[in-house]
């Protein structure tokens, strides 16, 4: 359900920074979509691997961020919190999925 959301809250996201000529946030946009459409789907037919997380949704969360330093450091401060959270949520199945195996 999480992922749905995201999809349908990002996606605004990609399209303006297309239009925008931002290609390389909309890439990475694209990527946070393609990831949490994964993880959902993973999740959903209860095969959850955490190397969705690890492969594609964490380093588009690291990439975004340092992408939205580089263009506004105030920009990239206030999406900082938001991204430490994802990213804190995203890891707690990578770290649990680790310590059973």
């Amino acid at each position: 359900m999480l992922a749905l959301v995201a999809t349908f809250l990002l996606l605004p996201f990609v399209i303006l920074n297309a239009v925008q000529e931002q290609v390389g946030q909309a890439v990475i946009d694209l990527l946070l979509i393609i990831g949490f459409g994964l993880n959902g789907w993973f999740h959903y037919v209860r095969r959850a691997t955490p190397g969705v997380v690890f492969v594609l949704l964490l380093p588009s969360v690291a990439l975004g961020l340092t992408l939205a330093f580089d263009n506004s450091p105030a920009y990239g401060a206030f999406w900082s919190y938001p991204a430490a959270i994802c990213a804190y949520f995203l890891a707690l199945p990578l770290i649990e999925w680790v310590h059973i195996t």
